[in-house]
């Protein structure tokens, strides 16, 4: 279970695999219980109280990652969630019950979504689209952000496709690539150009105090010469990349 997301942590952290299963961490749920026994002792305990099986209820881990079959290394444990809501309910006190509620409603919810007809995932979709049409933002871009809705919402993501960058074109900011041949102009009188020249646009969206914001996107004539990036800075706003080896052919036109 590699690659865990977390997607609860209002009172145990909740984490979600590769596959969709919902799981914890056995020190986190350990902690939050509040039990008085350390934790090798009570996780022992409580597998062998719920009759929970190696690598179909829980995996054994180091710290460091390296799997054990016992041993007395510092350990880890990640737990499927509806073992650890039993495991929960075995505590017979308050703080158990909370803690088995929460689980009992984090089931209840992804539940829901597993049919993908949640309306608020719906939405998101929706409005993932939009934007990334609206945008007209890179593919890797676009797959990162149907990744990052379906690992939110719970949902298994392993089916989409995995942008892979296979780096035979180098892509670049203006800024680079400008100083990089040596190009005697400013950026800020290059994306001027690019502006008149159809390549480039201004767009705009609103900010946090309602004000608003403009940031620069490729047209389409201009992504022959290179990609929009989400922004670093906002993923409401692109950032122009070109290619390196298509930039001075582009620099070239702008400056006839």
């Amino acid at each position: 279970m590699n690659d865990l997301v977390m997607i609860e942590d209002e009172l145990v952290p909740v984490y979600t695999t590769g596959t969709g299963e919902k799981v914890v961490y056995g020190t986190e749920l350990h902690k939050v219980l509040q039990v008085k026994s350390n934790y090798t002792t009570w996780i022992e305990r409580r597998f062998n109280d719920i009759d929970a099986i190696e690598n179909e209820n829980y995996e054994v881990f180091s710290k460091s990652g390296i799997n054990l079959k016992g041993g007395r290394p510092q350990i880890e444990h990640i737990i499927k969630l509806d073992t650890a809501k039993e495991m929960a309910m075995l505590e017979r006190n308050d703080k158990g019950k909370q803690v088995r509620r929460y689980f009992i409603s984090i089931e209840k919810k992804y539940k829901e979504n597993q049919n993908g007809n949640n309306p608020r995932f719906l939405m998101c979709l929706q409005g993932i689209k939009f934007m990334a049409d609206d945008l007209k933002i890179a593919e890797s871009s676009r797959l990162f952000m149907y990744d990052s809705a379906f690992k939110e919402f719970g949902l298994p993501a392993g089916f989409l496709l995995h942008y892979e960058d296979n780096g035979n074109r180098e892509r670049c900011c203006a800024t680079v690539l400008l100083e990089r041949n040596n190009c005697k102009i400013k950026v800020q009188k290059f994306n001027n150009l690019l502006l008149d020249k159809g390549f480039l646009q201004t767009k705009e969206r609103k900010s946090s105090n309602g004000k608003m914001k403009t940031y620069k996107s490729l047209t389409d004539k201009g992504l022959l010469y290179g990609v929009n990036l989400i922004s670093n800075k906002n993923q409401k706003e692109t950032q122009p990349y070109y290619y390196a080896d298509k930039f001075m052919e582009l620099y070239n036109m702008v400056l006839e």
